[in-house]
């Protein structure tokens, strides 16, 4: 944490398990409440649940009457996945939850709110749920309607950065990889996370993911969807890497 002040793998999740463990509240807020909402809008229910479990409702209340768009699908969420959750969630990480940002954070931290002795019926009865609407075209964007381009096509936008010889291989072989699911996003996170199943390095990994951003930035012309794309597969890398 004190190397990578930003976090972009979520070390900060992983600690805050712990803390909790440890049940050390105090410092599981301090670590929640200066959290970038918008990177993850999970780490707020943190918060919310260490304010409940010291005593200070009404801040932990103030808390939940104010959660945003975004902390209200992490707190539906659970809701929709309730039967989902297994008393040994730690000993794995689903594939489902790897691809849900918001699934995650309750398959990892579901049993300390079920723990605490009233405080899912506290967030379920402080919740703005009246007030929420759900967001238009939250299923996840598949790739199946996307034109997808041969790999000589790829090779030579690479060409066209003037990138080393060397570079341009290790793409190239990467992308061979998953040559048969490039079709499909889905398929596209079956076969990256076979991969990480299979064993490899955490280097390996992000060159491979690296190597599938090229690869949607040559073939995806729509910005919105690029976006989204690049956004969900950074999400199940640093999620995978946390998990190593």
């Amino acid at each position: 944490m004190k190397l990578n002040q930003s976090d972009e793998q979520d070390v900060s999740e992983i600690l805050v398990d712990t803390l909790f463990e440890l049940k050390d509240y105090d410092s599981v807020i301090e670590i929640s409440e200066d959290y970038d909402n918008d990177r993850n809008p999970s780490m707020i229910f943190n918060e919310i649940l260490s304010l409940y479990m010291i005593g200070k409702l009404d801040e932990s209340k103030a808390l939940i009457s104010n959660l945003n768009s975004e902390n209200m699908r992490v707190y539906l969420q659970r809701e929709k996945e309730s039967s989902f959750f297994q008393v040994e969630s730690h000993k794995y990480i689903p594939f489902n939850s790897l691809q849900n940002k918001f699934l995650y954070y309750w398959e990892n931290f579901d049993e300390y709110w079920n723990s605490a002795e009233g405080a899912v019926e506290f967030l379920k009865s402080n919740a703005p749920v009246g007030a929420y609407e759900e967001p238009e075209n939250t299923e996840p964007v598949a790739l199946e309607d996307l034109k997808i381009y041969s790999i000589e096509a790829f090779e030579e936008s690479l060409k066209e950065k003037n990138l080393k010889e060397s570079t341009i291989k290790e793409h190239l072989d990467n992308i061979a990889v998953f040559q048969e699911t490039l079709s499909s996003k889905e398929k596209i996170k079956e076969k990256l996370f076979l991969i990480f199943r299979e064993g490899v390095s955490k280097s390996r990994l992000n060159k491979v993911v690296t190597t599938l951003n090229q690869y949607f930035r040559f073939s995806i012309e729509d910005k919105d969807l690029l976006k989204e794309i690049l956004f969900e597969f950074r999400n199940l890398k640093d999620t995978l890497l946390s998990s190593m």
